[in-house]
């Protein structure tokens, strides 16, 4: 391509970040003509051998202190480090959970649209005793971890040290499920802040990507390039069944008329799921529990962490082999082992072992996930047991009933295309094509996408080879619509919702709220609930809607902080200490949910920002502008607030390396004695005041079981009763985290029971 400039980026590179493998591919601006490559990421095979494959497995392993001493090997230059990492990410950390599991990370994309966590808490490996605290990474600390390994491949391979090759100086867009919400994208954004990416990287829906991999496919091939031309003349619709290792998407996109001959037909995305985090992780998790209770055929009985560990990745394998292979035969019902290592000083002679038929393994698959159910048959409320390790997986695991959901009043489905690593065997595809033509009548089209597995990078790659061309874009705009809920003055009256944004709003678009005016008070934080929707396309910026936690899906709250003294800030101010303000909200030009206050006299702007993290009071001890104050009690001070809060965190914050002589159980009267006071005479802003330090040990109470016992007694004592405070609402939600994570030390009967020392 003659003339570019060589400021301008030279690569357009499509990152699919997986909850099973993540893979890089990219298109080459320079030549007109170019296809989509895919990267071939070196990893270790083995400590000191390397192999290269376009997958890189999400697995991030800490190596052990012996293979520290004797040294690491560096994957991308197959030589000896200078100094070790501590740690393995690829192939190698895959196969190290099946003998090692407590010292891999896995599944950190599904951590990472935990909303029910602090997600940038050091909580992984969930559950591990064998990393210490310090260690451990967080959700988005994981996810950057193989972005950044990504960025050091291509540096390595491709830009060969040319600072104008290099991938931070590329066009990079990083893919996402359509139903990751804004917090979840946010955090996305962040992981490949640090990891060193370019400020605008774009996040694009995985099945949008799919369906761009497929567009790709269909130019050079004369029957995909008929099936399209036959949708986009009846206005036909297409469902993208996206099913992953940690999550199911499902889209429609609409194919029309050209906009002008030689061009390709419009295509329209109309309509995204719900975040549903159901998926090849879930498979996995139900053949581990039907292989638990054949090791351990005692209902009471289970296997410990450990062991689950080594069972968890065996029922994965046979998943994937049993899955591979045709139609069951007359073999089916050959028995297929497992084993795993028993606990105390005998582990060989102790070690347990099961068979299962393959029969069963399909029978668990296609009858849990996928089984024939009717068009009105919709998910149920139940929960399945499957939160063993901490995550928040779906209440039903019948993929069937979801689609089902999806689909109300959307059929008929004119063509499918399939996209997931969860969908390569295909019996599995051939169960949704049937189950979906037993709903309308009539076969859907099947679309083929050559590759599953790199069919996201490819589609992210060609759509970011397109992003400077709207003409070759999908259209369909931001996927849900945006409310912010309104102040009640009574507390028993129904929630009403005021939509700030609607759904399908293009990228540069802003909308600024006439109505309803907010009066707010200055120099304390300003919280907004917020909610998002993506089956209400009729409601126009500023309607009042019902608030139906069945039909809206809740963000972390939007705060800010209005200063009095703040320069810009408007004359017009009321004698209270409040001021009027409007609500603003847009899209970026790469796709980012933006939300500011505007005063209605001088203009002045104040960002809103989701509090991903912690509750908005109390954060500050100083007593600094921006934090609300609150009385922490007659008699205490900020000194010894201050110190209190420390010792807590001392327990339970990042990062500590404790004393031997430190005794978590001595806590409480630890804390009695620096505030002065008998718990007893706690006034309920000191209790609330002491949570923000308390909070964070909801993942790092796994210490040990005293740990464990001392945060769950202290958690229940600073929230007591729940109510009567601003913010216990949201307080309450934080502890209702617990819920999902369940305990650490589950099988230990004292930790259902802990007292207060």
């Amino acid at each position: 391509m003659a003339g570019r400039s060589m400021k301008e980026p030279r690569y357009a590179i499509g990152i699919d970040l997986g909850t099973t493998h993540c893979t890089l591919a990219w298109v080459d601006l320079a030549d007109d003509t170019a296809r989509v490559s895919v990267l071939e990421i070196p990893q270790l095979d083995t400590p000191r051998t390397v192999r290269s494959s376009p997958l890189l497995p999400s697995f991030f392993c800490y190596a052990t202190p012996g293979e520290i001493a004797g040294g690491q090997f560096d994957p991308l230059t197959s030589t000896p480090l200078e100094e070790a990492p501590g740690y393995f990410i690829g192939a190698l950390a895959r196969e190290r959970m099946g003998d090692q599991p407590g010292r891999v990370i896995h599944s950190a994309k599904s951590w990472l649209a935990h909303a029910g966590i602090d997600r940038e808490a050091r909580l992984l490996p969930f559950g591990s005793d064998e990393i210490p605290p310090e260690l451990k990474l967080s959700p988005v600390e994981a996810s950057s971890a193989y972005l950044g390994y990504l960025r050091a491949a291509w540096n390595h391979l491709v830009a060969h040290d040319d600072p104008e090759s290099a991938l931070e100086a590329q066009r990079v867009v990083i893919t996402v499920p359509a139903s990751f919400d804004e917090a979840a994208q946010a955090l996305t954004r962040e992981a490949a802040r640090l990891a060193g990416y370019p400020a605008g990287v774009r996040l694009l829906e995985e099945p949008q990507a799919a369906f761009y991999a497929w567009l790709d496919h269909a130019a050079g091939d004369a029957g995909c390039k008929e099936a399209l031309a036959a949708l986009a003349q009846r206005r036909g619709t297409i469902l993208v069944c996206d099913i992953g290792g940690g999550t199911t998407d499902f889209s429609l996109f609409r194919a029309g008329p050209a906009a002008a001959a030689g061009e390709r037909p419009a295509i329209e995305r109309i309509a995204t799921s719900d975040h549903l985090l159901l998926g090849g992780d879930n498979i996995d998790l139900a053949l581990a529990h039907a292989l638990e209770r054949k090791l351990k055929p005692d209902p009471d009985a289970q296997l410990s962490r450990r062991q689950w560990g080594h069972l968890l990745p065996q029922a994965r394998r046979l998943k994937e082999t049993v899955l591979a292979a045709a139609e069951a035969t007359g073999d089916a019902k050959a028995p297929l082992h497992v084993a795993v290592p028993g606990e105390g000083a005998a582990l060989f002679a102790a070690s347990l072992d099961a068979a299962i038929t393959a029969a069963e393994v399909r029978a668990i698959v296609l009858d849990g996930f996928f089984p024939p159910t009717a068009v009105d048959e919709l998910p149920r409320a139940r929960r399945t047991g499957l939160l063993e390790i901490g995550l928040p997986y779906a209440s039903d695991t019948a993929v069937s009933r979801h689609l089902a959901a999806f689909l109300r009043d959307r059929l008929p489905v004119d063509a499918v295309l399939f996209a997931g690593g969860s969908l390569h065997p295909p019996v599995l595809r051939e169960r949704l094509l049937a189950l979906i033509e037993s709903w309308q009548g009539r076969p859907p089209v099947p679309l083929a996408l050559p590759d599953l597995d790199i069919a996201i990078a490819e589609g992210a790659a060609r759509y970011a080879a397109l992003s400077a061309d709207a003409r070759g874009r999908i259209r369909g705009g931001y996927p849900h619509s945006v409310y912010v809920e309104l102040q009640r003055d009574d507390a028993e009256a129904a929630a009403t919702l005021v939509c700030v944004l609607p759904q399908g709003c293009e990228a540069g678009a802003r909308v600024k709220l006439a109505a309803p005016t907010f009066e707010l008070t200055l120099n304390r934080p300003v919280r907004f609930a917020a909610y998002t929707s993506n089956r209400r396309a009729q409601d126009a910026p500023g309607d009042l809607v019902p608030l139906d936690r069945r039909a809206f899906h809740p963000l972390p709250p939007l705060q800010t902080t209005i200063v009095q003294d703040d320069a810009n800030f408007s004359a017009r101010k009321t004698a209270a200490g409040s001021v009027a303000v409007l609500l603003e909200t847009g899209i970026t030009e790469v796709g980012m949910l933006e939300l500011a206050l505007i005063d209605r006299g001088s203009g002045a702007r104040w960002d809103l920002a989701f509090n991903l993290r912690r509750p908005v009071a109390h954060d500050d001890a100083d007593g600094d502008a921006n934090t609300e104050a609150g009385p922490a009690g007659p008699g205490v001070g900020a000194k010894a607030l201050a110190a209190a809060q420390a010792r807590i965190a001392l327990y339970f914050g990042a990062g500590q390396a404790l004393e031997p002589s430190l005794n978590v159980k001595a806590l409480p009267r630890e804390l009695e004695r620096i505030l002065g006071l008998e718990r007893l005479r706690w006034s309920t802003g000191l209790l609330r005041s002491l949570w923000p330090a308390l909070h964070p040990g909801i993942t790092r109470r796994g210490r040990s079981l005293a740990h464990e016992k001392a945060w769950l007694y202290l958690a229940g004592f600073v929230l007591r009763p729940g109510y009567g405070s601003d913010l216990d609402a949201w307080e309450v939600e934080q502890l209702w985290e617990c819920f999902d994570l369940g305990l650490v030390h589950r099988k230990e009967a004292r930790a259902r029971a802990p007292t207060g020392g």
